[in-house]
């Protein structure tokens, strides 16, 4: 018997753990979504898809944040998943670049020191945050 949010460990049932943003996951199109927001965007990513507005999208890329000390040698400083990676094509974006897209609910400290160190190492790639506090969150395109 499989009972919603209760797993085994060492032999004894314990509880799964909550979200701690409280969030929901989301199944959209058979796929996981970590929230509600995210599978709606990925949702509207998809008509946009079938409008041949975009050419795809990928989702939860993984960005290596490395730098280069002053003798040259790359340093790993971080990996950030960023929830969308949106192929443009000459519609919305006449070189057909990527996107970066990150749907968001709540700004952590460790998000936006990502984020800061994204934007440093790439600021000629547009980076999008979408969420219910964007405004708060500083949206912020570059093209």
């Amino acid at each position: 018997m499989i009972v919603r949010g209760l797993t085994m460990k060492d032999g004894k049932l314990v509880t799964a753990r909550a979200n701690k943003f409280n969030a929901k996951r989301k199944i959209y199109g058979g796929v996981s979504y970590d929230s509600g927001m995210e599978a709606d965007y990925g949702a509207y990513l998809d008509t946009l898809v079938l409008a041949k507005q975009i050419r795809g999208y990928r989702r939860q890329v993984i960005v290596s944040l490395d730098v280069r000390d002053h003798h040259g040698k790359l340093h790993h400083i971080a990996n950030m998943r960023v929830d969308f990676a949106v192929e443009h094509n000459g519609t919305m974006a006449p070189d057909g670049s990527l996107e970066w897209v990150e749907v968001k609910g709540f700004a952590t400290p460790e998000w936006l020191l990502k984020k800061k160190l994204f934007l440093a190492l790439y600021p000629d790639r547009p980076y999008t945050v979408i969420g219910k506090q964007a405004k708060a969150i500083q949206r912020r395109k570059t093209r």
